[in-house]
């Protein structure tokens, strides 16, 4: 890689806007110091493997930081889209925002610059002149010692009386002008092109909302075929279903007041709207009661605030789905149809799975054997658990044997310190409703899950 990193012209447009001292002599060696800010990022090297003849890496570091805190790459990049619009060389008919590309009608391609924008950025380009004229003027009468606090400063040119000190006569070391940023008209060009563009212009990139009501996704009986809609997804803000039947098995992680249970109730209700209760009941496990009194009451099987209760309806699941596994005398034809056992869809529902995993036993393990048949005994299991923990929690004999099946996930807010939850996915800050779908075949989303309001 060539060492000079800069053109003497880009040299001459970039040094004004550099700071340095308010007093003592004029650092020496500016440009190769600001050439190895340059290296380091071109390169990707460490700051320690930077080449000799840009200085001391630790120097070169330290004024790199220096004009980060103090502003100066933002001040750069916004003369640098100046004098673009002031040159012509200006391009909109391509804009990437947020790692999404979005291409602008045809009609926007290329920029023409009207009379009035270029006379707004002129008058901008003339007060800068003019505050730089009265920095350097203010910087004359000022001598002293160095200083160690560098400020928000720009360069004087050479030659300019900021760099004579009256009195001196070997004109070594003089101390440099107050620096002046670029004035407060020219610290905005987007906004001037903004205000005085009448073209075409692209359309507002699209968000995640914060809140998502339930009521706006599609009714569970108008999508049987696809599932549960439970959210939108960040790309393209359609919907994003959940079905059961390709994908029995779900496991759902969060942080305290991160969304858990109230996905449980939207999910709960959305089975209910797609079901009759003779077509599919609830076994709910709700320690700390946060879904009592919000589940359909129709189909709720059983419900488990307790570890004893649980026990006893996990006890008298565990025959019922013995008698629906296949035997020797099952056809081709009743495995495709499931038509070889009668009776509803049995969904387990857990919700804080934390506290009911625990050494000295799981209730879920008396169902354990059918996880793997789960799709074709009509079998559902839904578990939703804290995040904290969850690495230790890996090597839980049902946790582990859901992973091993390939179960869809759901990750609301935690902490990424946990490690992978699902597959290489971590557990990320988050707004309440806001997650990542893992689900069992396709890439990782963001989505908003709908809001759904606890009944007064």
């Amino acid at each position: 890689m060539t060492r000079r990193q800069l053109t003497n012209a880009q040299w001459k447009f970039i040094e004004p806007y550099l700071p340095i001292g308010r007093f003592g002599p004029y650092p020496e060696r500016l440009r190769e110091q600001f050439e190895g800010v340059i290296w380091r990022f071109r390169s990707s090297g460490q700051w320690r493997e930077m080449p000799s003849e840009f200085g001391p890496w630790a120097t070169v570091y330290r004024r790199f930081r220096v004009w980060r805190d103090a502003g100066v790459f933002t001040a750069l990049l916004q003369g640098l889209i100046a004098e673009a619009v002031r040159v012509g060389r200006t391009d909109l008919s391509l804009v990437s925002v947020d790692s999404t590309t979005a291409r602008a009608h045809h009609d926007a391609a290329g920029m023409h610059v009207g009379k009035d924008l270029m006379e707004a950025l002129e008058e901008a380009a003339h007060e800068q002149e003019k505050a730089r004229k009265k920095g350097r003027t203010a910087g004359t009468e000022r001598t002293g010692r160095a200083s160690t606090c560098p400020t928000q400063a720009q360069a004087a040119p050479e030659g300019s009386p900021a760099r004579q000190v009256p009195g001196r006569t070997d004109q070594q070391g003089p101390p440099c002008r107050r620096p002046q940023m670029p004035s407060a008209r020219s610290e905005h060009p987007v906004a001037q092109i903004e205000a005085h563009w009448s073209g075409a212009v692209c359309p507002p990139v699209r968000m995640l909302p914060d809140r998502l009501s339930a009521d706006d996704l599609p009714k569970a009986s108008e999508t049987l075929e696809l599932g549960c809609a439970i959210g939108v997804e960040e790309a393209t803000l359609s919907p994003v279903y959940v079905n059961f039947d390709t994908d029995p098995l779900l496991v759902i992680y969060g942080e305290s007041e991160s969304g858990k249970s109230t996905l449980l109730r939207l999910i709960a209700q959305r089975i209910a709207d797609q079901h009759q209760p003779h077509e599919a009941l609830l076994l709910v496990g709700d320690y700390r009661r946060g879904l009592f009194g919000h589940l359909p009451e129709d189909h709720v099987l059983h419900y488990a605030p307790a570890v004893g209760s649980l026990e006893q309806g996990l006890a008298q699941l565990g025959p019922l789905l013995g008698t629906r596994m296949p035997t020797e005398d099952t056809t081709a034809e009743q495995m495709r149809a499931r038509s070889w056992w009668q009776g509803p869809e049995v969904f387990v529902v857990i919700d804080d799975y934390d506290l009911v995993a625990l050494p000295s036993g799981n209730p879920l393990e008396a169902i354990a054997e059918y996880l793997p048949y789960a799709g074709d005994i009509g079998l559902r299991v839904i578990v939703a658990r804290s995040t904290a923990g969850a690495a230790r929690a890996t090597f839980e004999p049902v946790t582990r044997r859901l992973k091993e099946l390939g179960a869809q996930g759901i990750i609301l807010s935690g902490d990424p310190e946990e490690g992978p939850l699902i597959g290489t996915t971590k557990a990320t800050p988050m707004p309440p409703g806001r997650a990542q779908f893992v689900p069992r075949r396709g890439p990782t989303g963001l989505v908003q899950i709908g809001f759904l309001p606890t009944a007064s």
